[in-house]
């Protein structure tokens, strides 16, 4: 079984993919970094050169590739939840684990991540807090319809989320067992 990370940005995918990978000793894909790896390029450059049409195309055919394997942690892209088949790819094999944060803990989490800054693309041309309100009021709804699991990282530290994560699986394995 994968386990899939999905979210907005700064909600702790990336950060909780790797410790949760040390944690249970399973390889680690993040769909981003594996993106900016294959074209030697990052999100934004892809976006700015491509277009979003052109970064969901690539995104699309990495996900299809790191959800055919097994027993890998993935950490998706804020928005690759918004495209049905990826959506399919990661659930047939995997529990969707959704990282939540409030809206000031992810502006303040974008604020201080000054590498990702550089690479993230702007979504909208509004400020830092009003693009985050506008674009997660639009994705709430799907992140939470393909969640199996939801945790609100905004007050939790790394080890707190990755602990709560694999108790969470656990039990959900154990109940399986009993069927």
């Amino acid at each position: 079984m994968n386990i899939v990370l999905i979210g907005y940005r700064c909600t702790g995918k990336s950060t909780t993919g790797h410790a949760l990978s040390k944690r249970l000793r399973m390889p680690f894909f993040d769909t981003d970094y594996c993106i900016e790896t294959r074209l030697r390029k990052s999100i934004k450059q892809v976006v700015e050169e491509g277009g979003w049409p052109l970064f969901r195309k690539v995104e699309r055919e990495m996900i299809k590739e790191v959800s055919s394997k097994n027993n890998v942690i993935i950490a998706t892209g804020g928005g690759a939840v918004l495209n049905q088949e990826n959506v399919n790819d990661l659930k047939r094999n995997g529990v969707m684990v959704l990282l939540e944060a409030d809206v000031s803990t992810i502006v303040k989490r974008l604020k201080e991540d000054t590498k990702g800054k550089d690479q993230r693309p702007q979504f909208t041309y509004a400020d830092l807090y009003t693009e985050t309100i506008t674009v997660l009021e639009r994705r709430r709804p799907i992140y939470r319809r393909v969640a199996d699991i939801v945790l609100d990282t905004s007050r939790m530290s790394q080890k707190e989320v990755v602990e709560a994560i694999v108790r969470t699986i656990k039990v959900g394995e154990d109940e399986d067992a009993g069927k």
